[in-house]
């Protein structure tokens, strides 16, 4: 996850602010933060892509994810 972090992160251009950026129809990444209604789609989209019952997922699911694997990251350092 790290490699594609940087990746990203390069790519884009970001050293600092938002990870989520608007880009365009070229795929160029842009300046501008994804609101989150844009990302609450996004993730929509791509559990219905994946099989999953849409309803059930939105933006938050993204922070309780990440809540729920650095807690059992954390767990494991222990």
């Amino acid at each position: 996850m790290t490699s594609l972090r940087v990746s990203w992160l390069k790519a884009a251009e970001i050293s600092s602010g938002r990870v989520f950026r608007k880009v365009d129809r070229w795929g160029h990444p842009g300046k501008r933060a994804l609101c989150d209604k844009a990302v609450a789609l996004i993730v929509k989209r791509l559990a219905a892509a994946a099989g999953l019952d849409a309803e059930r997922y939105g933006g938050h699911s993204l922070r309780a994810g990440l809540a729920t694997a650095a807690a059992i990251d954390l767990s494991r350092r222990a």
